[in-house]
């Protein structure tokens, strides 16, 4: 598929749509019908399945922890604190999260990654005459190449002094090992990312290049061996979604939308871990609950889709997830953090 960028980009200044259509009784997920915000990029050819909707009484979807996680309790502007992999030092004081991410978070969060991220432009996407508007939030600009940069910035910063000295570690497919690369020699640490062995040999090449260590391990595998390399070697698990955060990082995508877009309906979301759509949906309802935020994943990596239908958390294999060219969405599950 051929998409051509308008040339027209929204920077900060607020964007007005002509406001809201008269008749909203039809398709909930059809935003010919319904002024959207996308996040991220046009995947062409792709089959999507609408994962889940968050109405104004529903809570942003859950997210996994990890026992490896760091402390960062001392931080202002982030209420929660994880265990810590190694025996923490007197200023880094363990603890498990005791709240959800807010909107204080996130509005901390842009505060700590102001000076590395770009806060990026909205495009105006061509619809047809007399419909609804849609615009594209252009996070494929974002360096190195995608939303994750901002948690892995936040979560970084998060850091005391002893935890950047040992360095990070994380488990990723590409993207947010890449962030957590460029966010760890911007703060002056060391990070190892482990990758499974099908990951995208750009991807792989391109996060040595940022200086991190790669460890490549099979599918099924790669987030288990990062978690005990982090024990082993007394290190930072900083993962690409189970982490407020990164959570809060991620919602500053949500948090710039606002500023950006003046009037929206519909905040369309794509959905791998769940760490973007929990940290955007927190920004959007929180100021916004009129605005519905609508996660989408690939067809062939469904597993929030099929959690929403049985009630039940879904887990899909790595060899399931793997069939997907969206490479960026094949998280086995969401996460479990609250």
């Amino acid at each position: 598929m051929t998409f051509r960028l308008p040339s027209r980009l929204l920077l900060d200044q607020p964007r007005r749509g002509p406001g809201k259509p008269a008749d909203r009784t039809g398709d909930r997920a059809n935003t010919n019908t319904l002024a959207a915000a996308l996040i991220g990029f046009l995947l062409g050819g792709l089959t999507v399945s609408i994962a889940a909707e968050l109405e104004d009484d529903d809570p942003p979807p859950s997210h996994g922890s990890s026992s490896h996680e760091p402390d960062r309790s001392s931080e202002p502007g982030m209420k929660m604190s994880h265990s810590r992999a190694r025996t923490p030092s007197a200023d880094e004081v363990s603890a498990l999260p005791t709240t959800l991410v807010t909107l204080e978070d996130i509005h901390a969060a842009q505060a700590r990654i102001r000076n590395t991220c770009l806060r990026t432009p909205v495009l105006d996407v061509p619809h047809p005459v007399g419909g609804a508007p849609l615009w594209l939030k252009v996070e494929s600009l974002q360096r190195p190449g995608s939303f994750k940069l901002r948690g892995a910035v936040n979560a970084v910063a998060g850091l005391g002094h002893e935890a950047k000295t040992s360095g990070v570690v994380t488990y990723s497919a590409g993207n947010h090992g890449l962030a957590l690369a460029q966010a760890a020699r911007t703060a002056g640490a060391s990070a190892t990312v482990v990758m499974p062995e099908t990951a995208s040999a750009v991807k792989i090449r391109g996060t040595r290049a940022l200086g991190a260590a790669v460890v490549l391990r099979p599918p099924d595998e790669f987030v288990a061996y990062a978690k005990r390399l982090a024990t082993v070697e007394g290190r930072a698990l900083v993962t690409p979604f189970d982490d407020p955060w990164v959570i809060a990082g991620q919602g500053t995508v949500g948090s710039e939308l606002l500023d950006q877009v003046d009037d929206m309906d519909v905040v369309v979301v794509p959905v791998g871990g769940g760490g973007l759509i929990a940290g955007v949906a927190v920004a959007l309802k929180s100021s916004r609950p009129a605005v519905r935020v609508v996660g989408v994943e690939p067809a062939l990596a469904g597993d929030l889709a099929e959690g929403y239908a049985t009630g039940e958390r879904a887990v899909w294999s790595r060899v399931l997830t793997g069939r997907t060219i969206a490479d960026g969405l094949r998280a086995a599950a969401v996460g479990e953090l609250p």
